[in-house]
């Protein structure tokens, strides 16, 4: 399990749960996803969270494979030589770029053109920790739901599940889907569907020290 997966189950998962042996507790959640007359926003249970995008922010994801980036050959440098790596946390880069234009459109743009994964940055209104987006979502399904039952229930939906997440008393999957805000789009299709109990973004959480 990637570490955006890992820091996404330990904002959402409500009972304390041993995992891949680091013990959390964490609140019950039931969030969706919505983006409606330039709001982006979730629901965590019964309240709607807001959140911004953060003007020219982009978090580049490099593929596990690619072992250490050259950040001197990330396609954000060939596109705006002016950028500016602000922070790095493994294989996530933190970029500013003055290439122009609203920083969604600017990772769409990079996200067909480049082996490593983009998303615009966002913040909670209320909060300054950075989110982004890396890919796929994490999706909760009635117990009754086999794997079968829920490959069947994905693909219905032009979808695909990557792996049940080993998290006992539990039926999460993780569903595969693009970066950015079209995991947001995808989270949300399916939340309130019948046999869903939570669909999520597999938020990347930037990590704060307390």
């Amino acid at each position: 399990m990637n570490q955006s997966i890992f820091n996404s189950m330990k904002q959402h998962l409500p009972t304390t749960i041993g995992f891949v042996g680091i013990v959390f507790a964490i609140a019950m959640v039931s969030p969706a996803i919505a983006q409606t007359a330039g709001s982006i926003y979730y629901y965590d249970g019964s309240d709607k969270v807001y959140l911004q995008v953060e003007p020219g922010i982009v978090a580049e994801f490099a593929k596990p494979n690619q072992g250490q980036k050259n950040l001197s050959n990330s396609i954000i440098i060939k596109s705006d030589t002016s950028a500016t790596m602000l922070k790095t946390y493994g294989n996530t880069t933190i970029w500013k770029s003055n290439a122009g234009g609203d920083s969604i459109s600017y990772s769409k743009n990079l996200n067909q053109t480049s082996s490593s994964s983009f998303s615009p940055v966002l913040t909670t209104i209320k909060g300054s920790q950075l989110l982004a987006l890396p890919g796929n979502i994490l999706v909760e399904l009635a117990p009754s739901f086999t794997a079968s039952q829920a490959d069947a229930f994905f693909a219905k939906r032009g979808l695909r599940s990557l792996q049940k997440l080993d998290i006992p008393g539990r039926n999460y999957y993780e569903v595969e889907t693009p970066p950015g805000l079209a995991s947001l789009e995808a989270a949300n299709s399916l939340f309130g569907a019948e046999g869903v109990i939570a669909s999520t973004p597999n938020f990347w959480r930037e990590m704060v020290a307390k």
